[in-house]
This record gives structure tokens, C-alpha cells and sequence, in this order.
């Protein structure tokens, strides 16, 4: 996940040329008085009735990146078995959107403890989670992602800053030396060409829509991430929910691909994911996850000293 933008001010023009392109697509006139938009990341966000999300960018930057996402929502369409986003409306100057939202709960709802086994969790929506992930990353090749305008990046090429900043702050028994060594180890992964793959970017539970009634995946959202990337890095997640369920995605991602993942790889990059999200969070003026990300750490430095340390 990349950094969140300093929330600007929203001006009443871009407020209500949003409140009225939600009107244009949906038919609703007029909008309910509670509509109201909140700062989310890098761009403005309404949602309204559970139908329809819009989305406003205010400014150049912005406003690419809500192009870029809506050009592979569009491209997807059609090439997935399961539902995503689709964009209903984009206005003329390409700073707001209105799409469609991908009914359910959040697989991080089912599981709110976070990395416990939790029947809810089952086989069945881990096999539907890993064939999501390999049906995603062939539906674009890399050249029609880098002419979709998706840009080339790793998340990790930041962590030397993040190990220098975090080397005085950690306090908890062994932190620092497992970050050390988990840099280090990033640094001898092999890289190929073969590792590439056009990328959600951020395919965390919080982005996968789940029936509550059946348990099993009725689609992914949140798209705003995608890059051109190790594919590994959209996989490690997976082990934010137990042991078993990470299995079975994998098995089923490797059937999807004929790409049998690599345990080293995906367990590096979840824990070196915890120590960039506990060191935003720290680098936030307000800090409202410091006890989540920190709790992340910890059970990164307790539980993957096998797979990233080799112990």
C-alpha cells in the first residue's frame, strides 16, 4: 500500500459536480442530504445507498491515477469469473468516476482476530481466492499493463530508509534483528522476468467482497495500487489468515498459473510489509494503528522465523 496523500480541501465545485455525476448514474434527484465525501488515501470518496461509489481527484496526480484505475476496470471487464468494479460514469475533465460496488463482507469481517483459524475461513473461499489472484494476474499481460499507463515499482525498494528510521524504535524482543535479517534476505532473492506480472497491488482481506450467507468470494475491489510486480507480492496476505487457508489459496493459485509460489518469497515480503506499515504509522501525524500494526509485527517476528530466517 502506498503512502497516503495530505488531505486537501475540497472545494464546492468539485462537491458538487460529484453530488450531480452520482445523480447523472444513478437517476437519483436529488441526492439524499447525508451524502457527503470523505478523504480516503489520495482521492475524495462518496458512497451512496450501498449502490454506487464515486470517486474525485483534485488534482493532477490524482486524477491520473483515477484515470489509469478505471482504464483496467474497463479492461477487466468480461475477462473475470468473478465480479469487480465497473465504472458507470466518468466525467469529461477525468476526475471523477462513479462506479458500481461488489456486493459483501470483507474477508478481515469474517476474521477480525486477524491470523486465527476461523471456521468461517474455509477451504472452499481460499481455493476461490487463490484461482482470483491467477485469473488476475493472466488477464493482463506486462505490455498491455504499461500501455494501460500502469507503472513498474516494488513497494520494498524503500526499506533501507525503513530499516535506518525503525532500528532505534523497535523495543520488542528480537524486532530489530528480524528486520535486519529479513531486509537482508530480500536483497539475495533471485529476480527474473518470470517473477513479473501485472499486479492488484493491494489485495489485502479488506478488498475482497464475500457472501455472508455462503462464505465463498463474490468479488475483488480497489484497484488503485496495481503495478507491474513480483506477483509473490499480491499473495502475501495470505498469511494474515492461518496457515491452512494460505495453503489452499496457493494450491489453487499454482493450478490457475502452473506457478508454484515460493514460501521465502511471499513470507519476506508479509513481513516486511508489517515493519513499512508500523513505520508510516509512526510518521503519521496521528497515529490511530499504532497497536495494530505493532500487534502485525509481532506475530510476523513469533511465527516466520522458519520461512524468512531459515531457524
Amino acid at each position: 500500500m502506498m503512502p497516503a496523500e495530505e488531505r486537501p480541501e475540497v472545494s464546492a465545485e468539485l462537491a458538487a459536480r460529484t453530488r450531480g455525476a452520482v445523480a447523472d448514474a444513478t437517476g437519483a434527484r436529488p441526492l439524499p442530504a447525508d451524502f457527503a465525501l470523505e478523504w480516503r488515501a489520495w482521492r475524495w470518496v462518496g458512497v451512496w445507498r450501498g449502490r454506487c461509489a464515486v470517486f474525485a481527484a483534485p488534482n493532477e496526480h490524482s486524477r491520473r491515477k483515477l484515470q489509469i484505475e478505471g482504464a483496467v476496470l474497463e479492461t477487466l471487464q468480461g475477462r473475470m469469473s468473478f465480479r469487480i468494479p465497473r465504472v458507470l460514469l466518468a466525467s469529461d475533465r477525468g476526475d471523477i468516476q462513479v462506479r458500481s460496488m461488489v456486493p459483501g463482507v470483507q474477508i478481515t469481517e469474517l476474521d477480525p482476530d486477524r491470523g486465527m483459524d476461523n471456521p468461517l475461513l474455509s477451504r472452499e473461499l481460499a481455493r476461490d481466492v487463490g484461482l482470483a489472484y491467477g485469473e488476475l494476474h493472466r488477464a493482463i499481460n506486462v505490455e498491455e499493463a504499461r500501455a494501460l499507463g500502469v507503472p513498474a515499482r516494488s513497494e520494498f525498494s524503500e526499506i533501507d530508509g525503513v530499516v535506518k528510521r525503525l532500528s532505534d524504535a523497535l523495543a520488542g524482543h528480537g524486532q530489530r534483528e528480524f528486520l535486519f535479517a529479513a531486509a537482508a534476505k530480500l536483497k539475495e532473492l533471485p529476480a527474473g522476468h518470470e517473477f513479473l506480472s501485472f499486479t492488484h497491488g493491494d489485495p489485502w482481506g479488506g478488498n475482497f467482497a464475500v457472501d455472508e450467507q455462503t462464505g465463498r468470494l463474490n468479488g475483488l475491489f480497489d484497484f488503485d495500487e496495481t503495478a507491474i510486480d513480483d506477483w509473490h507480492c499480491d499473495l502475501r496476505y495470505l498469511y494474515s489468515f492461518g496457515r491452512e487457508f494460505r495453503q489452499h489459496a496457493e494450491s489453487a493459485y499454482a493450478e490457475a498459473t502452473g506457478n508454484r509460489p515460493s514460501t521465502e518469497r511471499t513470507a519476506i515480503y508479509h513481513a516486511l510489509s508489517a515493519f513499512l506499515a508500523l513505520d508510516r504509522e509512526l510518521m503519521r501525524d496521528e497515529s490511530i494503528h499504532l497497536d495494530r500494526r505493532t500487534k502485525w509485527v509481532e506475530r510476523c517476528v513469533r511465527n516466520l522465523g522458519a520461512e524468512v530466517l531459515g531457524e
